[in-house]
């Protein structure tokens, strides 16, 4: 008797399993189990099962293409035009094409007379502008902008260093550290170049679909101490250059910061036993010292992209696209000439002093001549305020995952959400099942034979 109470408990339990399935075949959503259980042949069932088993792998194949087209984080570029009444004005850089100066900006001697919407600056404090009221971008817009009137000092050019005259000017964001000698543009003496701006935003996005930084972001920027919000991938590479340099040849390229905390106390590269100057006849010698023939083999394996610097672009950047016009100035007629020399005496201009000092004994087609050689004039404006934004958008969301897998689901073996659930619940029973059936083989004991 005992024997046939085990026997009769093992069917129980296998009847109880299987009237789970055959209880979810007949109420599931899902296509596939339904058709197999209504099959009334084998052949049929097999089919079926077939069938199912088929669409099932294609399924999963296609979840997995899915997630894998989530998970590469591609992005949209858009472009917009919007308008902004209250668009700021940007930093304009100047610099004098004369590198025996090194190019240095020597407010007294090159600027002698600035306007800014109307407004009169004299270069003691032309650094920072100070908005004078809330109409100065209106202002801008009627052909105002920023007036720089500049002095090349032509006498301090030598012929062997440089076979142009005039200056290197960039228009960037405030916070941007300026690089004229890669992104600038010429504009020569004896000219009124004016310049129209327009305003470029890029916004890109973060976190897992690009590698930008904020442009807060200090990494690997020796400019951080001049320009806290400076970052760029200009800024990081000419870091990581100047890095390189310090390690290879002991010294530091003076074109770049050299007091940045983050750089080693070392000497400017030929700044001891440099051997470039003039000789005897007045002609550029040759000659480097050995720090800086170890520089320029740097900055030639830079250049080649031997130095591998990792440096990502800014989250947030602002360019200004610029269209150029240029005009004859001063005014080449004799008394306009003497009347901007007058003007020029009457302000008492130091860095002008011993220039005009040099013209009292001019004729003045003469004085033509050394106006044209010495003066240029730049006009810097904002076209319009429309300014052009182009930013990312996710091109793949978790929205459009969802959609496409509901979609795949339902195409392949007609699975929705609540079919989900229904596949949970069933794991569930199942579960339940097989805890009761364990449960009872421990109560009963081992068959006794």
């Amino acid at each position: 008797m005992a024997g046939n109470s085990d026997g009769q408990d093992e069917v129980k339990d296998e009847d109880t399993a299987a009237s789970v399935w055959l209880d979810f075949c007949d109420y599931s959503s899902t296509h596939g189990p339904n058709h197999i259980k209504r099959s009334a042949r084998f052949l049929g069932k097999v089919i079926w099962t077939v069938i199912t088993l088929i669409f099932t792998a294609i399924l999963l194949w296609q979840i997995t293409e899915l997630f894998i087209k989530f998970l590469k984080f591609d992005v949209n570029v858009l472009i917009d035009i919007k308008y902004e009444k209250d668009l700021k004005f940007p930093a304009v850089t100047v610099c004098n094409l004369n590198p025996f100066s090194g190019g240095v900006f020597i407010l007294t001697k090159v600027l002698f007379k600035c306007t800014f919407c109307h407004y009169f600056y004299t270069y003691t404090s032309i650094v920072h502008f100070v908005p004078v009221n809330n109409e100065k971008y209106l202002c801008v817009l009627r052909h105002a902008g920023l007036t720089l009137e500049l002095f090349v000092e032509m006498d301090e050019y030598i012929p062997d260093l440089t076979e142009e005259a005039g200056f290197r000017v960039l228009v960037h964001g405030n916070d941007e550290v300026p690089f004229p000698e890669i992104n600038g543009f010429n504009i020569p003496v004896g000219m009124a170049t004016g310049v129209g701006i327009r305003l470029q935003e890029i916004v890109r996005l973060g976190q897992q679909y690009s590698d930008c930084k904020p442009n807060s972001t200090s990494t690997n920027n020796i400019y951080s101490h001049i320009y806290p919000n400076g970052y760029s991938n200009q800024v990081c590479q000419m870091s990581c250059y100047q890095e390189h340099v310090a390690n290879e040849c002991g010294c530091l390229d003076s074109a770049y910061p050299t007091d940045h905390p983050s750089l080693p106390v070392l000497p400017e590269c030929g700044a001891i036993n440099m051997t470039v100057g003039l000789n005897d006849s007045g002609v550029l010698a040759s000659g480097n010292s050995a720090d800086v023939v170890c520089m320029k083999r740097e900055f030639q394996k830079y250049t080649d992209g031997t130095i591998v610097c990792t440096c990502e672009n800014v989250c947030s950047q602002h360019d200004y696209l610029r269209s150029m016009s240029m005009s004859a100035w001063p005014l080449p007629h004799p008394a306009s000439i003497l009347e901007k020399r007058d003007d020029l005496i009457a302000e008492n201009q130091p860095g002008l002093v011993d220039w005009l000092a040099s013209t009292e004994n001019l004729t003045k087609y003469e004085l033509m001549d050394e106006f044209s050689a010495n003066f240029g004039k730049l006009r810097i404006y904002f076209e319009d305020l429309n300014y052009q934004k182009i930013y990312q958008t996710p091109a793949y969301t978790w929205t459009n995952l969802l959609s496409e897998l509901g979609g795949q689901l339902g195409l392949w073996i007609g699975m929705s959400v609540m079919s989900i659930l229904e596949w949970f619940e069933l794991c569930a029973f199942c579960l339940r099942t097989l805890t009761k059936a364990n449960d009872r083989v421990k109560r009963v004991g081992p068959r006794k034979i």
